[in-house]
């Protein structure tokens, strides 16, 4: 499998998505959702992530490697999206379901926010200023 090569350069992603996984988990612990349930639109995500890895899967360890950057491309705009959706949720619901989608949101929007900034933008592109990565932070009144 040669889009493994780029594994490596992805280690701080994927801990960090492994730590976002669990953050909805206990979401929806909080909600009384159960986290197993298999819907139609989670059947579509499973589709698309098992033809990503497919993707990177066949070809030369070059093509390979601009595969899985381009994978990586559209999981993280998916993502961002996702959680983006969720804070605009927390800033619309009332009680306990509000409070937890917000303590949710709060945990992964600054992570999210660099993930979703560091794959939009061209490797020539030079940093920007941190006030003015993502589109999860809210702007100034």
């Amino acid at each position: 499998m040669a889009w493994k090569c780029t594994v490596p350069r992805f280690a701080v992603r994927l801990e960090h998505t492994e730590t976002h996984v669990q953050v909805l988990r206990d979401l929806f612990a909080k909600l009384d959702l159960d986290a197993e349930t298999e819907t139609p639109g989670r059947a579509v995500v499973r589709h698309i992530g098992e033809s990503l890895v497919k993707a990177m899967e066949t070809g030369e360890p070059d093509a390979a490697e601009l595969v899985a950057a381009e994978c990586v491309v559209h999981a993280e705009t998916k993502d961002h999206l996702d959680w983006e959706l969720i804070g605009m949720l927390a800033g619309k619901a009332k009680g306990d379901v509000g409070q937890a989608l917000k303590e949710a949101h709060e945990q992964v929007e600054e992570e999210e926010d660099e993930h979703w900034y560091k794959t939009s933008r061209p490797r020539s592109a030079p940093p920007a200023p941190r006030q003015e990565r993502g589109r999860m932070k809210k702007k100034a009144s």
